[in-house]
């Protein structure tokens, strides 16, 4: 039998072993042919699969959106509406995460415009961050 092995499959795609084998788990990945050791043997399509998963996540999409879009893409007549739907609220996402950045830096180029008295009890950033502190 021929095939990668799971070490083959992660040194290739850059995926850990116990990733793929998570993947596997919840069925977002084949479940591989075994060698008659047992062995997981992986093929070319695991491959593809795999690199799909891991480019969907960098683009920070969940599990969920990504096995809803392996599903669209094995049934390449089904109309994609959901694919746009799912890039779409990824989108709103991101631009969400990306103001409560913003946010985060005006606040902490606030706090660190504090001058510190050079101790801890008259520590700025401490004082703004302490429970005691209310806004």
């Amino acid at each position: 039998m021929t095939g990668y092995s799971i070490g083959q499959l992660a040194a290739r795609t850059g995926a850990k072993v116990v990733t793929i084998r998570y993947y596997e788990k919840i069925e977002l990945l084949e479940a591989p042919r075994r060698s008659r050791g047992g062995h997981r043997l992986y093929d070319g399509q695991a491959i593809t699969r795999l690199n799909f998963i891991r480019r969907s996540r960098k683009l920070g999409l969940s599990l969920e959106a990504i096995a809803d879009l392996i599903r669209l893409a094995e049934t390449p007549d089904s109309p994609c509406d959901n694919a746009d739907r799912i890039a779409k609220s990824q989108l709103r996402d991101i631009r969400t995460r990306m103001r409560e950045l913003r946010a985060m830096e005006r606040a902490l180029s606030r706090i660190l415009e504090e001058p510190c008295g050079g101790r801890a009890r008259d520590c700025g950033i401490l004082g703004i961050l302490s429970p005691e502190q209310t806004n």
